[in-house]
């Protein structure tokens, strides 16, 4: 897929000739989305996360071990932070996350509160690593 169809999924066509947007609230962007579309061969892609201004990278950062390390290839740590290699790192503003869609879509998206309330704010943020 490129990116125009996949912008015409997520964006898709509302009432008329306003565009629907299926992502309005989610803590993930478009880019995220379009990166795991357009590149279905590569199993992870790299994405920096943004903690809500109530938590730290710190605490996202080993929120996510904790859950993820429940995967067996996240078992092993071999210190490799090659692209097909899972990893987390942190710094003071941001995790760095090399994850598959299905990590993203059943362990990150969970930890955000737009995932238990869709009127509640996102814990944190997720884009592209440029």
């Amino acid at each position: 897929m490129n990116r125009k169809e996949i912008e015409g999924i997520v964006y898709g066509a509302g009432p008329g000739k306003r565009r629907a947007r299926w992502t309005q609230d989610s803590p993930i962007l478009l880019d995220v989305w379009v990166a795991y579309a357009e590149h279905p061969g590569e199993s992870r892609q790299e994405l920096l996360l943004t903690p809500h201004q109530d938590s730290s990278p710190e605490e996202l950062c080993g929120r996510l071990r904790e859950r993820l390390q429940k995967r067996p290839e996240w078992q092993a740590d071999s210190g490799d932070f090659g692209s097909g290699t899972p990893f987390l790192l942190f710094n003071e503003s941001v995790v760095l996350a090399n994850l598959t869609l299905a990590e993203l879509v059943e362990d990150v998206l969970p930890l955000s509160d737009w995932w238990r309330s869709p009127d509640s704010q996102a814990s944190f943020g997720a884009c592209r690593n440029f």
